[in-house]
């Protein structure tokens, strides 16, 4: 019995710290407290309006969940990719960003991007919002993503803080607006060469 209420002590000592360890800090924006207000100290957070709804991204342990911005660099093929994942509504659904010939080749270049405003559209960069992963908002006109602080923290982690917004338009024709985007996070960065795995991909297949 004794060895019983110690592991279960135990357990929930563990689920604590892991928590305290995934959880975001949601600071409320002054002027709209449904989103985080813009930070700089790797909050681990991120927001936006999608037409009048709110974006929000996942933070938590177990009941809710943590799930980190991934971030790709392929440095053969001069892109780099930056997905944030959240919900709205109660449905999953994330932004992605698809950004060529930033001549980004390992971390320190990407610090170097650090106060930058990036222009996306319906050409060379693109912005994604995937719903639920069944439907695709692919921009069209001018929108940007702004990294306004980027800092090196150990030899693959960053803090990456800045703002977002574009219209986006499905395969239908429905529009929707992405405003007052937001985010704060300290995360990995991942090198890929997109020609291997996708020949690798093919060849599986």
């Amino acid at each position: 019995m004794k060895k019983s209420n110690f592991i279960n002590k135990l357990w929930a000592v563990c689920c604590c710290v892991l928590l305290a360890a995934c959880e975001g800090t949601f600071v409320p924006d002054p002027l709209d407290p449904r989103l985080p207000k813009y930070t700089e100290e790797g909050n681990n957070v991120a927001g936006a309006f999608v037409n009048n709804e709110i974006w929000e991204s996942k933070m938590g342990f177990f009941i809710y969940t943590y799930d980190e911005p991934y971030i790709e660099i392929a440095p053969k093929q001069n892109i780099v990719s930056v997905k944030f994942y959240g919900h709205s509504n109660n449905t999953s659904a994330s932004f992605e960003f698809e950004l060529k010939d930033l001549n980004i080749k390992k971390v320190e270049d990407l610090v170097s991007l650090s106060g930058k405003k990036i222009t996306i559209g319906e050409n060379k960069n693109r912005g994604y919002y995937n719903l639920h992963s069944k439907e695709t908002y692919a921009s069209e006109g001018t929108g940007q993503i702004y990294f306004k602080h980027i800092e090196r923290k150990g030899e693959k982690n960053i803090q990456l803080s800045g703002t977002f917004g574009f219209t986006a338009k499905n395969k239908e024709g429905k529009t929707l607006k992405i405003t007052f985007g937001r985010f704060d996070y300290i995360t990995t960065i991942h090198f890929f060469d997109r020609e291997n795995v996708e020949k690798e991909g093919s060849q599986n297949n």
